[in-house]
């Protein structure tokens, strides 16, 4: 039995201990309670342990190609998925047009089976996640407003109550909402688990989060609580994303599992009600698919992840196909510019240039300036970004001139594009210091006239 707590102890701050190298990690345990009951956390340290992969037999789409009879295909999804596929030549498609129900009437065969069975299955099928030690879940969520804090109780080993943290409603919800009720629930929140006012190490850490959302166990997406029917649309947005697939290189299919062959297809139509489309809006109006950190917590996040609005849940892989398969659509409501704010995350950005990646999220929201590179810098080319220390106490100006010159350094792209990317993070300092910049790196020899580059970085549009 422990003792009480008094309310003394209740009232102090925690006192973060340093933690012991820049490969450890701390994880909170969340400790058993009732909804209504206050927030009990315990802390603990651990050394974040690489997964160990036995070798893999598995091969690659390129050489699984060369295994399969005439006439079939292999295509891989963006959970890392192979499809083998025989099409019909167009002739047989049109004399099938009219039967396009299913995959036998139509004559197309989508399946995770490899035609030959004689192939084994361990050349081919993904191996199950296999999490770092200690195994955890990470929460990916939007901190929102500090005001008026949620008071989360420190405990020890022995229950003991070693202080206070004060936590953003938005976070105190989610971690009510993910407790259970009758034991511990081991997660990584970033909030809790890197110490804030400590410049050194939330620099050490932000490097070692790309391991963390890859790592664990499943990521959880906390959108906040439930509401707008939203228990309605993640049904109907399950079922979609249920009956197709989306390959690497961007193409909507059918999935093999599909019990509505049709679904894929631009043409054909979504037939969701008024109700529906206004809760798909509202759902993408949630500030979680508008924050910058969110990006690389989500495309990190395997394929046992999820996203929780209140109690409602859908998988994180059916509802990006889902939304990839929305957007694919020739006709769509007016609910198709609302969920525009979703197309990000339907993407596979992993091996983008580094003009592409900042551009596709330079809109994203963040409270610090410095996260602009920091915040992207999982899924950012690994040259460019092996060479970005962070550092929270370098001036932003000095950072931005940094990456400019690195970006330069590396030829990740030509000069012009260089100066584009660079405007798309750089604007909100002013045009003025990235004019100095450019004339440092003056030998770069630039088809576009000043001019262009000055009205360019004054509307903040692209160079093309």
């Amino acid at each position: 039995m422990t003792e009480p707590q008094s309310e003394a102890d209740r009232d102090q701050p925690y006192k973060y201990q340093a933690l012991e190298s820049p490969l450890h990690i701390r994880l909170i345990h969340l400790l058993p309670g009732k909804p209504d009951e206050d927030i009990r956390l315990r802390i603990s340290h651990e050394l974040l342990r690489q997964p160990e992969h036995p070798r893999s037999l598995r091969l690659s789409r390129k050489h699984l190609q060369r295994t399969l009879p005439p006439g079939w295909d292999v295509v891989e999804t963006i959970e890392g998925r192979f499809i083998f596929m025989n099409e019909p030549d167009d002739a047989s498609s049109e004399e099938n047009e009219e039967n396009e129900e299913s995959d036998e009437g139509s004559g197309i065969v989508h399946t995770w089976k490899h035609p030959d069975p004689t192939i084994d299955p361990e050349l081919y099928e993904l191996p199950p996640v296999n999490p770092a030690q200690p195994v955890f879940e990470a929460l990916s969520y939007v901190w929102g407003r500090q005001c008026d804090p949620v008071v989360a109780t420190i405990e020890g080993e022995a229950g003991e109550c070693l202080g206070n943290i004060k936590l953003g409603k938005n976070l105190g919800k989610a971690l009510r909402h993910l407790r259970y009720q009758d034991k511990e629930r081991v997660l990584w929140v970033d909030a809790i688990c890197i110490n804030q006012n400590d410049d050194v190490e939330r620099a050490t850490q932000v490097l070692r989060m790309s391991s963390v959302y890859q790592d664990c166990s499943r990521v959880i997406i906390w959108l906040g609580p439930e509401k707008h029917d939203i228990g309605l649309v993640f049904s109907e947005l399950a079922h979609i994303g249920s009956q197709v697939e989306k390959t690497t290189n961007g193409f909507i299919m059918s999935s093999p599992d599909t019990t509505d062959f049709r679904w894929w297809k631009d043409d054909v139509p979504v037939s969701f009600s008024d109700e529906v489309w206004s809760a798909i809006k509202k759902l993408s109006d949630r500030s979680w698919f508008h924050r910058l950190w969110t990006v690389q917590e989500a495309i990190m996040a395997n394929r046992d992840s999820i996203i929780q609005s209140g109690d409602a849940i859908i998988s994180w892989a059916l509802f990006r196909r889902a939304v990839a398969c929305l957007l694919h659509k020739n006709e769509m409501p007016m609910a198709r510019v609302s969920i525009s704010a979703m197309r990000s995350i339907a993407k596979n950005p992993i091996g983008a240039t580094l003009a592409h990646t900042l551009d596709a999220y330079q809109a994203r929201l963040c409270s610090d300036f410095h996260d602009k590179i920091y915040g992207l810098l999982a899924i950012l080319p690994p040259r460019f970004a092996s060479e970005i220390k962070p550092d929270y106490e370098q001036p932003v100006v000095e950072l931005y001139k940094s990456c400019f010159l690195i970006s330069k350094l590396l030829a990740v792209g030509s000069c012009v594009a260089v100066l584009e990317i660079r405007m798309r993070v750089i604007a909100p300092l002013g045009f003025l210091i990235f004019l100095k910049w450019i004339h440092m790196a003056g030998e770069c020899q630039s088809t576009t006239p000043l001019d262009v580059l000055l009205y360019t970085m004054s509307t903040k549009r692209p160079i093309y």
